[in-house]
């Protein structure tokens, strides 16, 4: 898509320990911002989550979540010719306008395909949508179709569940005599199919596949209501609550925390030479799904990250760097917070060989003398962190002379 010019935009979080992976909404708010929040299935109430800066947008009435990004994607709708992507973290709220090679201004309709692989858009321009592009987790083109010259309108794009198909929905213009079609082989040599009674009406802005309940919910103004049937008019749950007007629907994760105190076995309390970098991963059934490094000046830190909570039972929280030994703390991810309580790194192998052994020994007594920060190499010689390889160095290494990597 062409630069929107909205590179990064900072959102603003609200406490919560309540979310789970379940349905997410957007709601106008006032001064022109809206709302991310997440919503009760059973009762249909909206919790605000975050507010969005979203200063000059028209409308949000389209979102989905894309696993391959792990991102929430809206459209914002500014006017009938401009309305753009944009991304929202699931963690931390932030956003982005990622570039998506659109060949025009204007897009519309979006939704996840897991059948298609990838992200499927509607764009077009004048206020209508015509063709639709696939992208991959990296926002590169795996296909692009435009269905028709003229008239045809894809405001809505939805997965039906039962069907494995990519729906279109469009309120306020009909196609073919019906508001909502089944679009077959999309990408290909495609075909309409119409199913179900033309009930929908203009609060039928999103639809959002619900893949534990196998239903789609729609939005309808300031109601939620849930579709038994695309043959039947949606039932509906209740209000919103608050005064909210959700227009935009999806079914994803939120954010569980891990959190602990990192403790650096054998060093000073606060640092005066070389801070230390440990990284860390989450893993969970042999795979990374969080990691990143802690940038320590002291020997003791509390750390709190957020992971999906799509992950869920066994997992590792894993740390390394610097002249610590490997560390694995098992948890189990469940629940909104994960504690791992205070994890201690064994001291003693500046070597990084994954265990303490002589030639740790030989290498503090090769940089003897030393102080940190210098122009020196292998600062974490300096296994105490006092700025100095002396012959406490040498007295941590043997102290700990043995052990080896988790």
């Amino acid at each position: 898509m062409r630069s929107s010019g909205l590179a990064l935009i900072a959102s603003v979080a609200f406490a919560s320990t309540s979310s789970a992976a379940g349905l997410k909404g957007i709601a106008p708010s006032l001064g022109g911002n809206y709302y991310f929040g997440e919503i009760n299935e059973s009762t249909a109430q909206f919790t605000p989550l975050a507010t969005l800066p979203l200063g000059g947008i028209n409308a949000v009435n389209q979102m989905t979540y894309f696993p391959d990004a792990d991102k929430y994607v809206i459209t914002a709708f500014l006017d009938f010719n401009t309305a753009y992507l944009i991304t929202i973290d699931p963690y931390d709220y932030s956003m982005q306008a990622p570039f998506v090679p659109v060949p025009t201004s204007f897009v519309e309709g979006l939704e996840y395909s897991p059948a298609l692989g990838g992200l499927v858009i509607a764009f077009g321009s004048n206020n209508f949508s015509n063709s639709l592009l696939l992208v991959n987790g990296f926002w590169q083109q795996m296909a692009i179709k435009t269905l028709a010259t003229s008239n045809l309108d894809m405001d809505t794009l939805f997965v039906s569940g039962a069907e494995a198909s990519l729906n279109k929905l469009d309120v306020n213009n009909s196609w073919q005599g019906h508001h909502r079609h089944i679009i077959n082989n999309p990408f290909g040599t495609h075909s309409y199919t119409w199913t179900g009674a033309d009930y929908w009406n203009l609060n039928h802005t999103d639809l959002a596949w619900h893949p534990t309940v196998g239903m789609n919910y729609v939005t309808q103004g300031s109601s939620l209501a849930v579709v038994h049937s695309l043959v039947n008019p949606p039932a509906v749950i209740g209000n919103y609550g608050g005064g909210y007007n959700v227009t935009a629907l999806a079914y994803g994760p939120s954010p569980r925390t891990v959190q602990g105190t990192v403790i650096l076995d054998d060093t000073v309390g606060s640092f005066p030479g070389t801070p230390r970098l440990i990284s860390y991963q989450v893993v969970h059934n042999a795979n990374v799904i969080h990691s990143g490094t802690m940038f320590m000046t002291t020997n003791s830190q509390w750390f709190q990250w957020q992971v999906s909570d799509n992950y869920n039972g066994p997992a590792e929280v894993v740390f390394n760097g610097s002249s610590f030994l490997r560390r694995k703390v098992p948890v189990n991810l469940s629940g909104p917070i994960v504690l791992t309580g205070p994890v201690n790194l064994q001291n003693g192998d500046p070597d990084f060989s994954g265990e303490v052994d002589a030639a740790d020994i030989d290498l503090v007594i090769a940089r003897f003398g030393n102080t940190y920060p210098s122009a020196s190499p292998n600062p974490d010689a300096d296994v105490d962190c006092t700025g100095e390889v002396d012959a406490a160095d040498i007295d941590v290494v043997i102290a700990n002379f043995g052990g080896v990597d988790d």
